[in-house]
């Protein structure tokens, strides 16, 4: 089982279309380059990213590769992004949503909005769908033809936590010991600002008071 930096990071690349740097990625998660090293290692370990000159990015899936996005079959929009809920592996983003059933992307978003609204699926940060047990019996009992597998009622069973990112304690360790002169120098000097300045210095110092 992936770490969930790792996750979050392999739908980050899911979502986007070009590479994306290990500083870019450090910025998106909020988190140290180290942590953002450690998990495109794990993500490389089981092939699921490549590097290359521009970034990372995601490894293409071979032919008979069972991860592969599912295709919906012909039907109304509706349906099709239904069938892609009911038989994707992983949760998936607006964008991947209307690729796989065929739909634009508007239109996914609409479809989307209403499921979330009767809870037929859920939504986890940052952006990414997944069928909830009230949306696989919402399939069972509306679109009998559609097969539900195993690993997709697992997931239904196993909601996903919403991916947190850590406080940077280091910034508040370096603060300062002399912040209170400071503070006293710059009141010193609102005085004698014009008032637009003198508007943006009070802030500051309202901001590093706080």
């Amino acid at each position: 089982m992936l770490s969930e930096l790792a996750e979050t990071i392999l739908l980050a690349l899911e979502n986007n279309k070009d590479p994306m740097t290990s500083d870019e990625l450090t910025n998106g998660m909020g988190c140290s380059k180290s942590e953002v090293v450690l998990a495109i290692t794990e993500l490389k370990s089981i092939e699921a990213v490549v590097s290359g000159p521009t970034g990372y990015k995601l490894s293409e899936p071979t032919e008979d590769s069972d991860e592969k996005k599912p295709t919906a079959p012909d039907g109304s929009p509706f349906k099709r992004v239904i069938y892609v809920l009911a038989t994707m592996k992983k949760r998936a983003f607006i964008k991947g949503l209307a690729k796989a059933a065929g739909c634009m992307e508007v239109q996914t978003r609409s479809i989307v909005q209403q499921l979330l609204t009767s809870g037929v699926i859920d939504m986890r940060s940052p952006g990414t769908h997944y069928l909830t047990k009230s949306g696989i019996d919402f399939v069972k009992q509306n679109y009998p033809d559609i097969l539900v597998p195993e690993y997709v009622v697992f997931n239904a069973e196993n909601p996903p936590a919403n991916f947190t990112i850590k406080s940077n304690s280091k910034m508040r360790e370096k603060i300062p010991p002399e912040l209170p002169e400071k503070l006293s120098a710059l009141s010193r000097v609102l005085p004698l600002a014009s008032s637009e300045d003198r508007k943006q210095l009070s802030e500051l110092s309202t901001w590093l008071q706080s």
